[in-house]
C-alpha cells in the first residue's frame, strides 16, 4: 500500500509539473514578442531623447527632440507619448 502511494504521489507530482510547464509554454507562445520589443525600444528611445533634451550643452536639440517624439506619435507608436 505504501509503495502504491509513493508511485501515485510521484505520478501526480510529475503530471502537475508537466501541466504547469505546458501552461507556461502556451502563455509565452501566445505573446506577440515583436510588439513587446517594439514598445520596449520605443520607451528606451523616448527616455534617451528626453535625457538628451535635459542636457544644458545644446540649444537646437530641444526642438529636435520634440519633433522626433511627435513624429513617433504620428506613426502610431503606442508608448511614444508616455512620460
Amino acid at each position: 500500500m505504501a509503495n502504491a502511494l509513493l508511485i501515485l504521489r510521484g505520478l501526480i507530482g510529475g503530471l502537475t509539473w508537466k501541466l504547469i510547464a505546458d501552461a507556461i509554454a502556451a502563455l509565452f507562445g501566445r505573446i506577440n514578442w515583436t510588439v513587446v520589443l517594439e514598445r520596449l525600444l520605443t520607451r528606451i528611445l523616448v527616455s534617451v531623447l528626453r535625457w538628451i533634451k535635459e542636457l544644458s550643452t545644446n540649444d537646437v536639440i530641444d526642438e529636435t527632440v520634440d519633433d522626433i517624439i511627435s513624429q513617433l506619435k504620428e506613426k502610431r507608436l503606442a508608448k511614444a507619448d508616455e512620460k
